[in-house]
């Protein structure tokens, strides 16, 4: 904020609130402005021309309304943008009054940010704002009890008198507001980030190839062992304080409950988009641990890096185009994999066929192949293009794979990778009829990982069995499977999780995690939904949702179809998967990207980044991105939307790891859906 001493106080507004503000306040000079047509001592819009009163010579502005904004575009919001020293808005809502923000022309963080960020994250505001606000708004609340009126008037003078004296920290409502009850004159301070999509004083940058170009930085690490260069669990108090708030926060809340034995914490956040007349659609993080403050730590960075991979918000793509007319600079979209012809033929099919004459927009990313920017279509990049473009086509179902949060880059691109790795290696798995050999869970070195067993056994009464299903890559990954001793009990009769790390006894750790909570929210959920299960067992194109996946596999007759996997009589320890994967940890992050990346360079893969980074994020100091790997078999779920045409990995990887003579045949792919949960 400016300087304002010496310049005169303007006051907008009608009502009790404003009346009082302009007792308390009038020996600063203060002159009455009216926001609207009609006589006015200063006409209001003539003050704060940009003509006539150039930004930051006006002010500071209270602007006082009692009343629902309607939308986002509504004259109060148009008002707020005044070229003032200052701009404080104060509104009289259903129940309470609203004081905040401050906002000066020009700069992030304005009242339609406020509404923005409360239309996500309280459920119901939006739909109850699109069909009662202009009533509200003509019919303001009636009888503000006079405590609170001199409430609300003391705590805009408070700002206003901080403001005038120079005294900037002790303004509470700069990016922040607050909300006096009407009832107990309670006030509750909520801090929020500004949205860089605001059609007010969003700043957006235009997408482009230099905003792409990957330039790997050294990152020493503090152990060789650790590839988290930040524990963000000794960080997770602010980080909680700056993106958790039920009022206008990015997510909502951080729930806790427990699974088989372990922590398990969920986030959720409203994302962009969709219906403005409904709920804004929810998306959540999950944490699941052997401690509650780890758990809500991951639960809410998976929920902030699902507010980076829905949708862009870090820059406004540009390129809008038919791949036709921009080959040399994109990547086919064929090359990342394609549904079934019969899939896009159906009548409900979300999904067009790509074809080189379809206009669609494209966002740059980083191929370390190539060495420079190069184009993938929006709706790969973002897998919430359906909420945010709804008229983009989309020629693929594309989920948040491979797309990861990280202290930096390089850790965010290690990470996605790995995820890549992880579902390529399930999938492929799966689909091939892969025989992978059984680890020896006896060979560990980790204590926690005889403990996490050991818990998983106890609680639900299975056999854990763990395969490794490292592909050509020499990426350690695994899969783990948790076997009911007996099945149609009551309990599912197999779940199964992933895992994936440079360092083996870590995926072990890490496929366990999963598996535990997992096979207890199955378990506990399965019993409800006996019909579906038995539907979806007689016709596999019922299995749509991520849930139906597992809960299918709950089921003992469909046992059968793992066999494959564990029919072998071939067993490994951990030791010998981390002497033939050959990943030696680096005291440097970056060189231990660099030796993952050359294992997917070196079989012929490429890798792309798609830099997903926000303001939010980088209010955290984080970085977030989306892999992007061609030729890698995507995670889809819905086994309508499995993605295996145009994936020759498909056919040649099993002959090259030694399990076939010859290339898959169609016909030998696995047709059924996949136990991923």
């Amino acid at each position: 904020m400016g300087d304002v001493r010496g310049m005169d106080l303007l006051l907008a507004g009608t009502g009790s609130i404003s009346d009082a503000v302009a007792h308390l306040l009038g020996s600063y000079g203060l002159r009455r402005v009216s926001v609207g047509a009609g006589p006015t001592d200063t006409p209001a819009r003539a003050l704060w021309s940009a003509d006539l009163a150039p930004p930051g010579s006006v002010g500071p502005l209270v602007l006082v309304t009692e009343g629902w904004p309607i939308n986002v575009d509504d004259p109060t919001a148009e008002v707020a943008q005044v070229p003032a020293a200052g701009t404080l808005t104060v509104r009289g809502e259903p129940g309470e009054v609203v004081i905040g923000p401050w906002h000066r022309l020009g700069a992030p963080g304005c009242p339609s940010c406020v509404d923005l960020r409360r239309s996500r994250a309280q459920e119901h505001f939006r739909a109850l704002r699109a069909r009662h606000a202009a009533r509200l708004a003509d019919a303001p609340p009636a009888g503000i009890p006079a405590p609170a009126v001199a409430a609300a008037a003391e705590l805009v003078a408070a700002e206003v008198t901080a403001m005038r004296e120079g005294r900037y920290a002790d303004l509470r409502v700069v990016g922040a507001v607050m909300r006096l009850s009407l009832d107990t004159l309670d006030v509750r301070t909520h801090r929020f980030l500004a949205d860089p999509l605001c059609p007010h004083c969003g700043t957006l940058p235009d997408d482009g190839p230099d905003r792409a170009w990957l330039d790997l930085r050294s990152r020493p690490k503090s152990a060789p062992d650790r590839y988290r260069l930040r524990d963000l669990r000794q960080e997770f108090d602010d980080l909680r304080t700056l993106f958790v708030d039920p009022y206008v926060g990015l997510v909502r809340r951080v729930e806790r409950d427990d699974e088989a034995g372990f922590t398990v914490a969920r986030a959720p956040l409203g994302l962009r988009g969709g219906d403005p007349t409904v709920a804004p659609v929810t998306e959540s993080g999950w944490g699941r641990s052997d401690n509650y403050r780890s758990s809500d730590s991951t639960a809410l960075l998976e929920a902030v890096e699902r507010w980076g991979g829905a949708s862009p918000g870090g820059s406004r793509p540009t390129v809008r185009a038919p791949y036709r007319a921009i080959s040399s600079d994109a990547i086919d979209p064929r090359a990342l994999g394609t549904h079934a012809p019969e899939a896009y033929a159906t009548p409900d099919s979300p999904f067009v066929p790509f074809a080189e004459d379809t206009v669609c927009t494209w966002v740059w990313a980083h191929s370390f192949r190539q060495n420079r920017p190069v184009l993938v279509p929006l709706s790969v990049a973002y897998w919430g293009t359906a909420l945010t473009h709804p008229d983009e086509p989309r020629f693929v179902d594309e989920i948040s794979n491979g797309c990861a949060l990280g202290s930096c880059m390089e850790e965010a691109i290690l990470f996605g990778l790995l995820e890549v790795a992880e579902r390529d290696a399930f999938l492929l798995t799966w689909l091939a009829r892969l025989p992978a050999p059984r680890i020896d869970l006896t060979s560990t070195s980790d204590p926690r990982t005889s403990m996490l067993v050991h818990r998983i056994e106890e609680t639900t009464s299975a056999e854990v069995t763990v395969y490794d299903i490292t592909v050509e890559q020499g990426v350690p990954c695994l899969w783990a499977m948790a076997t009911h001793r007996h099945p149609g009990t009551g309990s599912p009769a197999l779940v199964c999780a992933g895992g994936a790390h440079p360092d083996p006894e870590q995926a072990l750790r890490q496929a366990l995690g999963e598996l535990g909570p997992i096979a207890a929210s199955v378990a506990r959920s399965a019993p409800g939904h006996t019909d579906r299960i038995e539907a979806m067992i007689r016709d596999d194109a019922l299995v749509r949702r991520m849930v139906d996946h597992s809960l299918l596999y709950s089921h003992p007759a469909v046992g059968g179809r793992l066999d494959f996997l564990r029919g072998g009589d071939r067993t490994t320890t951990v030791a010998d998967m981390a002497r033939r994967c050959g990943l030696v940890p680096q005291d440097d992050l970056r060189d231990d990207l660099h030796a993952l990346m050359d294992r997917f360079l070196s079989t012929g893969l490429d890798v792309l980044v798609v830099d997903q980074t926000t303001a939010e994020h980088r209010a955290a100091g984080l970085s977030c991105v989306k892999v992007l790997v061609p030729g890698a078999l995507p995670m889809t779920f819905g086994h309508a939307n499995r993605r295996v045409h145009g994936l020759d990995r498909l056919r040649t990887v099993p002959a090259r790891l030694g399990y076939r003579s010859s290339a898959l045949p169609d016909s030998a792919i696995n047709p059924h859906p996949h136990p991923f949960p």
